[in-house]
Formats: structure tokens, C-alpha cells, sequence
């Protein structure tokens, strides 16, 4: 069986409508692809990238090309629903119905383009779950149909929150847009002086011509035929890759493994194909989820497209390099920290210096203020004190080995538990509440036992700090336990 003439005439105005945006917009040939193919099989697409890569503008002009009814907004915090849905229809509210006037807003709209989707309100997002999902819109007590083909995002990142799992999880087609004047920087501006002098001569942005009449009930026509493609040739290796995607710890929900498979139909009916082969897992390779998962997904998927004769895969763009041949923006390491390094790591183990932080060090290897260069080498590693229990001596906090009595820190200031007595015998240092007595807190500020505030927090003059209450004693009103009172 053959495609039919409409079929066949369809899928070629599409590819015209691909080859004239790859000519339009330098580096973005895979972008129109997946546009494309993301409207052929009704799915949503999702452009990351940094700001100023053409990623509105790809999408508005290929939304030129079809003929539907579009809906465009640019998303933020303050975005109220009805910016997006509609306003409330007073008139039926007053006689106690609650109905939203959804003509020409995006329940209405056939193609959808929403700027930053990311920075929408909870109100917003959640509302779009059902209608990306279920093509259906909750109008007050009634569900309405809408006949939304797909839904085109664009931001800068995907934000790391939970709430925004399921949201994300609706753009099936995923694609990092990066900048490309490193690469092809001399047909990028030639290019661009091109489609600005155009706008300048027409006085405001000028839709390009349309290489043919695409409209949405043939779209939709197109769309049908995908229950027609036989998978059968591709469901072995479909298989195997996703089973080796997971076993690797790739993200990866139920809907898109299922929805995954649409995208392979879709790709052999863009090749007028009424099989699909394991050249069209191609777009397996935009299924990720997590960002960090991209290289993982794109590196497996392209394996076996390449094993079986399909496209090998495209080159990324190569940063900008200064003069001295490094990537622009990376600063060179400084000579002699980098010698320092080297020499020091080429030592052998017995003669570099031993670096215990507090736990065994000496008091000769402890300054007055705990400036030991051994405790201060974040280099080595050195374990650091994490809590320190505590005793009252005369008023005076002293501190103990965190691994209990043993040979651990004696440090020599006299306001610590193992210096000397303190030059007033007797004398009280703390109130009854446990609040430090003024001669304490002038001698914090000179250097010495940082000052007590209720019990709150101690501040060791090694510039360790930690609770001095254990167990959770006397912190509830900032007091001490009852034996020191």
C-alpha cells in the first residue's frame, strides 16, 4: 500500500517549509526538525537555551507557515489566568454561573507559543496539565474540548522544583539551543544582516513567503496516517535502548517511553516510509527528562542510529577561543600555584607534613589565636570538629576532644580548660541565667573566649564553633543546666 497524493503532498510541503527556516535560521536545521515533527504527531516541544538564540523567532515563523489559529504570550511571575484563558463573563456570574470568555485566548488557539513557560503561577501551570494532556479546558462545572495541535516553549532552564515535575514532563521533545557564532560565524552574520534589512524595508517584521498551504485539518489528516506505520522493524532496538537508558539511571516516566514510540512513526512518515527502521530512533535523543541526563541519552541513541546507516551525529559548536587557544571566558591557572601543587603532590607520603586538624595536634603547633597552618590546609582534607561538649570551670566554657578523653586538643590560652587559673579566683562569670558578666564579653572582644550569650553558641578561639548544650539542655529559654545555676 502507497501513501495517497494528498499525504505525499503534504509531507513535501512540509519538507519545503523545513529546507526554507534551515536556510532562514544558520545552525537550527535539527530545531526545525523537531518543530516539524512535533506538530505532525501532536506533541508538545520544548526549546532550552541562553538568551539570544532565535528560539521566539524560530518558532514564530514556523507559525507563520501554518495556517491556524495562534496564540503567543510571554510568561512571568505576575501573569494573572485570565491573561491567558480569559476574563471572567460577569454577566453569567451575576445570574450565579461562573464561565470564562475563552475566545481568541489559548483554549481556543490550534498553536500555541508560550515565552519563558517556566515562570507562570501555579494557577496557570496547573491548569495547562489537563489541557496538554487531555486536549480539555475546565471551564466552571463544564469540560470543554480544545483543539490544541501542540504547544511550542521556550526558556532558558528548567527549574529544579518538584512541583514543576509534572508540568515538564508534558514536553515530550526536548532541545538545548546553542549560540553558533564559533562555528559559522561569516554566514550567521550574512544571514542575519539579510533578515534585519528585510525587516527595515517592510517597516516592521515581515512574515516570509509560504512555500505552500498548510493548514490544520490537513495536518491533522497527516496525523492519522501514523497508525499506519509498522514499527515492528524498530521495536527491537527501541527496546534495548530504552532497557539500557534505565539500567544507567536515565530518568525516564512511562508516558514517554509509550509516547516515544509516535515520534518513531513520525519520523518514517516524514521519509514517506510506511515502515519504520532503526534509522528513525533518531528522535529518541530529545526524550530526556533531567538536563544532566542529555549526553547520556544523545550519545546512546546516536550509537545505533549511526550502526544502521542513519545520520551521523551533529557536531556541537565549539566555543570561542582567545589567542592563546583556550575557551573564552576561562581564566589560566596562575604558574606558581600550579608548580606548588605539582611539587607537593610528587612528594613522597613520609615527608609531607602531617595534617591532623584539632585531633592530635600539639600546643606548640596552636598559636594564641589558632592560626595553625596545619589547621587551615583545606588541601589535605583535615578532619574538622563538629561539636565539642562542654563543662563549666569557674563561669569558663572548656572544651574537650570530639572522641571523648585522650590525647586530644590542649591549647595554651588561659581562658581554656588545661591554660592556667584565671586571674581572679572565684569570681563569678555568669549570672544566674547563665548570661555572660561583662568582664567575659570584654574579653571575647580582646581575642579571648567569644562571648556567652544564654547558652546559645560558643565560638572557640581556633574559630571553631559548636553547641555547648548537649542534649539538648537549657536551650529552650537560653539557660544553663540546673548544676550550673
Amino acid at each position: 500500500m502507497s501513501w495517497g497524493q494528498e499525504t505525499v503532498d503534504t509531507i513535501r510541503d512540509l519538507e519545503y517549509v523545513r529546507r526554507q527556516l534551515g536556510d532562514e535560521f544558520v545552525g537550527r536545521e535539527r530545531a526545525v526538525k523537531l518543530l516539524q515533527l512535533a506538530v505532525v504527531c501532536r506533541e508538545h516541544a520544548l526549546l532550552l537555551g541562553p538568551t539570544g538564540t532565535a528560539k521566539s523567532e524560530l518558532i514564530s515563523a514556523l507559525a507563520r507557515q501554518i495556517e491556524a489559529r495562534h496564540f503567543s504570550y510571554l510568561l512571568t511571575r505576575f501573569t494573572e489566568p485570565s491573561e491567558i484563558f480569559g476574563a471572567l463573563d460577569f454577566d453569567r456570574f451575576r445570574q450565579g454561573t461562573y464561565h470564562v470568555n475563552t475566545e481568541g485566548m489559548l483554549p481556543q488557539a490550534e498553536l500555541v507559543f508560550l515565552d519563558e513557560v517556566f515562570q507562570g503561577s501555579s494557577a496557570i501551570l496547573n491548569t495547562l496539565l489537563t489541557l496538554l494532556n487531555e486536549r480539555r479546558y475546565h471551564n466552571g462545572a463544564r469540560a470543554e474540548s480544545a483543539p490544541l495541535v501542540s504547544l511550542l516553549g521556550a526558556t532558558n532552564d528548567i527549574p529544579d522544583d518538584p512541583g514543576l515535575t509534572a508540568f515538564s514532563d508534558r514536553f515530550l521533545i526536548r532541545l538545548l539551543v546553542e549560540p553558533v557564532g564559533g562555528t559559522d560565524l561569516e554566514r550567521l552574520l550574512l544571514v542575519g544582516w539579510r533578515h534585519e534589512a528585510r525587516r527595515l524595508a517592510a517597516g516592521s517584521e515581515a512574515a516570509p513567503d509560504r512555500g505552500g498551504t498548510l493548514t490544520v485539518d490537513r495536518l491533522t489528516r497527516l496525523s492519522l496516517r501514523l497508525r499506519d506505520i509498522d514499527l515492528d522493524s524498530a521495536l527491537g532496538e527501541h527496546r534495548e535502548l530504552v532497557r539500557q537508558l534505565l539500567i544507567q539511571g536515565v530518568k525516564l516516566s512511562d508516558r514517554r517511553l509509550v509516547r516515544s514510540l509516535k515520534l518513531v512513526a513520525g519520523a518514517a512518515l516524514l521519509r514517506e516510509s510506511q515502515t519504520a527502521q532503526p534509522v528513525d530512533l533518531w528522535p529518541l535523543a530529545h526524550i530526556w527528562t533531567d538536563p544532566a541526563d542529555r549526553t547520556t541519552v544523545e550519545e546512546a541513541v546516536h550509537a545505533v542510529v549511526e550502526k544502521h546507516g542513519g545520520e551521523p551525529r551533529p557536531a556541537a559548536p565549539a566555543r570561542p577561543r582567545d589567542p592563546a587557544g583556550r575557551p573564552r571566558g576561562q581564566r589560566p591557572a596562575h604558574p606558581r600555584t600550579t608548580t606548588q601543587r605539582v611539587e607537593r603532590d610528587r612528594r613522597p607520603a613520609q615527608t609531607r607534613r602531617p595534617v591532623t586538624g584539632v585531633e592530635g595536634a600539639s600546643a606548640g603547633e596552636l598559636t594564641d589565636r589558632g592560626r595553625a597552618d596545619s589547621y587551615h590546609c583545606r588541601s589535605e582534607r583535615a578532619p574538622r570538629p563538629v561539636r565539642m561538649s562542654t563543662g563549666y570551670t569557674k563561669g569558663y566554657p572548656h572544651v574537650q576532644s570530639p572522641t571523648g578523653p585522650g590525647p586530644g586538643l590542649q591549647p595554651t590560652h588561659p581562658h581554656v580548660a588545661g591554660g592556667s587559673a584565671p586571674d581572679r579566683p572565684g569570681e563569678r562569670r555568669c549570672d544566674r541565667r547563665g548570661n555572660a558578666a561583662p568582664g567575659v564579653r570584654d574579653a571575647a572582644r580582646r581575642g579571648c573566649p567569644a562571648r556567652v550569650r544564654g547558652g546559645a553558641r560558643i565560638r572557640h578561639p581556633l574559630g571553631v564553633a559548636g553547641r555547648h548544650l548537649p542534649d539538648g539542655a537549657g536551650r529552650r529559654h537560653g539557660r544553663l543546666p540546673p548544676r550550673h545555676r
